[in-house]
């Protein structure tokens, strides 16, 4: 999905299915609810701020979340890759919600921060000169938390995603492309030695790596 002259239909097909997948895999109710909501005070306003938000799904979860325990965030989600962008103008969405097609540096160039600022299986698709570029813009726009979900990798999550994605997705992008995430993505202490020293790292299950930076100044 990654090639630009892929199959639109199937592109579009494949962020429908990041919903569903990365509702039963990506564990972002048990990060809001652990990492977010705590964060979280009666009668504020926030920003939070999705890099490569793909589908939108995990910005649609977060709202739907957020606003059943009262609160209210403003959404931004930026990618680089227009068809994203395409497919969530295609949808309606509340007035809290903002989309661009713009890199993270766009925004710190132009003297953006957002209280918090995540990503979901990102990092696996940059090089380790990228993930230290990412992580130190992140700390320089994050007012409050970063929190970046991605796989681990695992012969055992190759196999089992495998078996469980072929039956089901075959007009779209998701098996094809979800191997070759894993095989791409990092181990738990591959991850570690690529942190900066105010980054954490924690293993969650199914095999994820969640990445979580602390603004110390809030």
């Amino acid at each position: 999905m990654d090639k630009p002259d892929c199959d639109r239909d199937m592109l579009f097909a494949t962020y429908r299915h990041f919903g569903l997948l990365n509702r039963i895999l990506s564990r972002w109710k048990w990060i809001y609810q652990n990492r977010i909501r705590p964060e979280l005070e009666e009668g504020e306003k926030y920003t939070l701020l999705d890099v490569g938000f793909g589908g939108a799904d995990i910005l649609r979860y977060l709202d739907h979340w957020s606003k059943s325990d009262g609160f209210t965030i403003d959404m931004t989600g930026i990618e680089t890759d227009p068809r994203a962008l395409e497919y969530v103008q295609s949808q309606s969405w509340p007035e809290n919600f903002h989309f661009k097609k713009a890199a993270l540096s766009d925004l710190l160039d132009k003297g953006n921060t957002f209280d918090f600022v995540i990503s979901n299986h990102l990092i696996h698709h940059l090089n380790k000169e990228e993930i230290h570029q990412l992580l130190s813009n992140s700390e320089k726009i994050c007012k409050r938390k970063a929190l970046f979900n991605d796989i681990e990798r695992s012969d055992f999550a190759y196999f089992w995603f495998k078996i469980l994605t072929i039956p089901f997705f075959k007009n779209s992008f998701i098996s094809d492309d979800g191997l070759l995430s894993i095989k791409r993505s990092f181990t738990f202490d591959e991850m570690r030695q690529l942190l900066p020293m105010d980054w954490k790292i924690q293993r969650i299950r199914p095999y994820r790596l969640l990445l979580e930076y602390e603004n110390s100044k809030h």
